[in-house]
């Protein structure tokens, strides 16, 4: 085998990886943010799925300040303004 696809491969291996753990970290912090703002129980996979979008790709920008990164805290604060069913209310945590 030659060694430059020795590379290639192992290069291609390693940017699987961290993209994989890139995408664990997002959701162990989405799922850190959907117990502490109140996500309802039945829309957790929801959550879950908006924030994995919302952070594929690119970099965002927060809508409220434009100069800054979104993170996935002032994302979910979005989220509970945008689609207010996916959280439970006050009463009900």
């Amino acid at each position: 085998m030659d060694p430059l696809d020795v590379i290639e491969r192992e290069v291609g291996e390693a940017q699987g990886a961290r993209e994989a753990i890139g995408a664990l970290r997002l959701e162990r912090e989405l799922m850190a943010l959907a117990v502490s703002s109140g996500v309802a129980p039945t829309a957790l996979e929801d959550f879950l799925r908006r924030g994995a979008a919302a952070f594929a790709g690119d970099a965002r920008f927060d809508p409220r300040d434009p100069t800054r990164r979104l993170t996935p805290a002032s994302w979910a604060r979005g989220l509970a303004a945008e689609a207010p069913h996916l959280f439970l209310k006050r009463r009900d945590r």
